[in-house]
Parts: C-alpha cells; structure tokens; sequence
C-alpha cells in the first residue's frame, strides 16, 4: 500500500465541501474525484467487513490509521476509539506461555522485516483474554522505506473450545462423565509398560451389576440410566485421586489401581461391595438395592499386553458371578479356572 493510499483513509473522511475547497478544480473534474473517492472508499470499506480476521493498520510509529469491524470485535474498542492511537496502548500481543517479548508488531518495524504469531495472547481492556495466531507485514514507499505495518489476527478461542470438545467425547463417557473404554484401556496400558519397567505392581478391578436387565425392565431405561449414574458418583467418591474409574460399557466399569498390590486391591473391592449394599435406588413406587461382582487382578512385570489384562479381569469377575454373585473374586493371569473359562 502506497502513502497516497495511507493517507486516502484520512481524505475519505472529509465531506464534500472540503474536497470542493482543496482541488480548485472545474466542476467536472471535481465530479469526476468524489465520484472515484466515493468508489474507493465503498471498495476499501466492503473489503474490510469481508475480512474475517482483525485487521489493524498503522503507521511507521505504531499509530493505528485503520481498523476493519472484526478488530472491533475481538478487541472490544471501536474504530472511533482505536484511530490515531499508538497500538500498545490499546492492544497487547504476548507469547501464549505468558513470557513477555516486544510487541510483533513493534518487532517487525524495529528489525524491518515480517513477523509470524503461531501462539500468541491478544490482550486489551475491554475483552477477556484470547488466543490467537496472526501475522504482521510491513508496507513501503516506492523509495522502499517503511511506511506503516499491517497486523492481522485470528481468534483460536473457538477453534481450541471445539478442540476441547472434540477431545472430551473421546475420552469420557456422556452418560456417567468417567472416562470411557478407550481411554481407560490406554491408562491400563500405560500401567503395564510402567509395571515392566518400573518393577512396580498396580491392579485392575472389573465390575459388573448383578441383573441389570431386570432394573431396566422393571423401572424403564431412564431409570436405570440414571442408576448408572448415581453409581459412577458413589464409586467416584470412594477411589484415591490418582486411581482411575472409567465405564467399560452398559452396567460394567472398571477400576485402576496404581501403585497397590492385589491383596490392598482386594480389600478395597470388598470395601466397594459394602458402599454399594449400603446404596439404595428409589424411583416412583419402586426401591431398588443393586448387587455387583468384582474381578481383581494384578498388573505386575508378568503382564503380558492389555488384552490378556482385560481378559483375565473380565474372566475373574464372570468367576463371582458364577460362585454366587456379589462378591470378588481375585485371579492372576494363567489362573486354571480363568484357562477354562476362556477356553
């Protein structure tokens, strides 16, 4: 962009008496200047509102000369407020990590060259604080001097909220809010590869309700969802801070016990027997007290992958199921009523 073209934002604003009294000029010819001015500014002014992005342009010292709507927006100033303001004065560009540097764009007319924002913070006093990305470009005369910088700027606020969406429907179950199968599966994964090279010992707890099937039928799905989630927070509160409780699918959830040795993993289970025979479900006229069978197994040096984990725990749990129901039933991988069973 060219000085003349600078300074045409400034000349725009003049009325036409103005303009009649600076060119001097036949009436033809004045004609002719309002009739071009008045396209150029109809064309500058539409380019503008069709940029999604802040567009802030400034002169050689930082004074901003034109803003486009979007910058309004995303800075909380009007136009009329930002004009012949130096920039740092209004808007606030940082690292996202919050390490302060020079302004970008002070930086790209200090060292006459562009300057890139991967990360950036906008930070103004009229909006809360946003993520960005953006870019500053410098224009020069035709003797290529500076002339002024171009700082344009994205809002990642959106972009990084959808993200986080995105990645919470992969990783938690919508019903209960615990994390899902898959998630879960990849902690329980993690504890293996820790356990062979750690030495160390964790365990897995797998728990089923006992005849889901007949809540559901008797007292409908709502319900029985709404027991699913009653019990996910009464298991939730009874875990450590760095365990993992995760739904598995349907009425099955699992339990991740790190840093804990089967037998202090078979007391917990037991002790979750006791809380969920202490809960009672009561929905209209019916009262329901759900039973659950717990299959402990131990996550040590001798785990060999997550399915066989899975498997084993799955398997142990089916074990109590068949004993009796409502109780725990602990096994170790290569257990002969566990090789049966899968067999």
């Amino acid at each position: 962009m060219s000085e003349k073209k600078l300074n045409l934002s400034r000349l725009l604003q003049k009325d036409s008496s103005q303009l009649l009294e600076q060119v001097g000029d036949p009436q033809h010819q004045v004609q002719s200047l309002l009739e071009a001015t008045r396209f150029e500014k109809a064309l500058i002014e539409t380019t503008l509102e069709a940029i999604s992005d802040g567009l802030v342009i400034t002169d050689s010292s930082g004074k901003i000369i034109i803003t486009n709507p979007a910058a309004e927006i995303l800075t909380g100033y009007m136009a009329v407020d930002m004009l012949d303001q130096s920039i740092d004065r209004l808007i606030y560009i940082s690292n996202w990590d919050g390490s302060n540097t020079m302004h970008p764009l002070h930086q790209a007319l200090k060292e006459d060259t562009a300057v890139t924002i991967q990360s950036g913070t906008l930070t103004t006093k009229r909006q809360p604080d946003r993520r960005i990305e953006g870019s500053v470009s410098l224009m020069h005369d035709e003797e290529n001097r500076v002339i002024g910088a171009l700082l344009l700027f994205r809002d990642l606020s959106e972009n990084q909220q959808m993200a986080e969406q995105v990645h919470h429907y992969a990783t938690f179950d919508q019903l209960t809010g615990l994390v899902n199968r898959r998630e879960f599966e990849n902690r329980v994964d993690r504890s293996i590869q820790h356990a062979k090279s750690q030495a160390a010992c964790h365990a897995l707890l797998y728990l089923d309700l006992d005849q889901f099937k007949v809540i559901n039928d008797t007292c409908g799905h709502a319900a029985g969802d709404e027991l699913l989630q009653q019990l996910a927070q009464l298991l939730q509160g009874s875990v450590r801070q760095r365990d993992t409780l995760g739904r598995l699918g349907g009425d099955e959830f699992g339990m991740l016990l790190e840093n804990c040795p089967l037998n202090k993993a078979v007391e917990i289970a037991t002790g979750l027997l006791k809380t969920i025979d202490a809960f009672q479900y009561t929905r209209d006229e019916h009262t329901v007290t759900p039973r659950t069978s717990i299959g402990v197994v131990p996550i040590d040096r001798n785990s060999t992958g997550i399915a066989d984990v899975m498997r084993a725990a799955d398997s142990a749990c089916y074990i109590a199921k068949e004993a009796g129901r409502n109780q725990v039933q602990s096994a170790q991988l290569g257990d002969r009523r566990m090789q049966e069973r899968h067999g």
